[in-house]
């Protein structure tokens, strides 16, 4: 089943969690009351037009030339960009100029395609348990290769920067997609971040990570105090966020503390 299906029934999923964790005020207006946002970064539609030319580089192999990527990519972005309201770009972006970093930054990535890896799956969607969630953890891996004997979890990301050595290691996106690979084929898989930076000279770098049973037992144990967190009302904001700048909801946010016209 593929993630736009799986989306349609009650689920949890890593960016939720990840949101909680970031700002529980924020996870309250976009997943509770599902408040429409003030606007959308255009990273967003950037990244989801990136990720479907690379996924079809993936399920084409080599015969996807560089020039029909960009064809690719072109139309996907127009297509997102359109079904976007409220768009913003950052300064100095506009759509042509990221059109033209989403070229710079395929070219780099299909250049460096390794192709050595026996491709298992592109985009597949999954759904596991978790044990005491009242739903299921959902999710769509971007690539599923075969790595040196071993099943490997491969993650695309668009960075503005190159990431810090250990940064994988620590990165919640890899314990969740990992723990539900494990539950599906009782084996604990490898896990890849194949990092593009977003700068004037795209560099493409790949960071692995491994969990174990006590990263996951640890995940089930986070996951379980979210929700039980989340049943309990417990929303309130992170006034020391790094991303209170760009957020969508700064409006609302602001006025939080004021019900009914009494000051609390």
């Amino acid at each position: 089943m593929n993630l736009n299906e799986l989306r349609k029934e009650p689920h949890w999923s890593y960016s939720a969690f990840h949101c909680y964790l970031t700002c529980p005020l924020k996870f309250k207006f976009q997943y509770i009351e599902h408040v429409e946002p003030e606007h959308t970064c255009s990273c967003f539609p950037f990244g989801r037009a990136f990720h479907a030319a690379l996924s079809q580089r993936a399920r084409s192999g080599p015969q996807l030339k560089i020039a029909d990527a960009k064809e690719l990519f072109e139309a996907y972005f127009k297509a997102e960009i359109n079904a976007v309201e409220h768009l913003v770009y950052k300064p100095k972006e506009d759509y042509r100029s990221l059109l033209q970093t989403g070229f710079t930054m395929l070219a780099v990535c299909l250049e460096n395609w390794q192709d050595d890896f026996a491709v298992r799956s592109v985009a597949e969607g999954f759904s596991v348990e978790i044990p005491g969630l009242s739903k299921p953890l959902i999710g769509e891996y971007d690539l599923i290769v075969e790595d040196g004997g071993h099943e490997c979890i491969v993650d695309w990301k668009t960075a503005g920067a190159k990431w810090s050595p250990g940064k994988a290691h620590q990165d919640l996106q890899a314990t969740a997609f990992c723990y539900a690979r494990t539950k599906q084929t009782s084996r604990s898989p490898l896990f890849r971040f194949d990092i593009v930076t977003k700068t004037r000279t795209p560099y493409v770098e790949s960071h692995y990570t491994e969990r174990n049973e006590a990263d996951f037992l640890r995940f089930e144990r986070l996951a379980q105090t979210i929700e039980s967190a989340v049943q309990r009302d417990v929303f309130y904001p992170n006034e020391t966020g790094f991303s209170c700048a760009d957020c969508p909801y700064k409006t609302k946010c602001r006025l939080w503390h004021v019900r009914k016209g009494v000051r609390r």
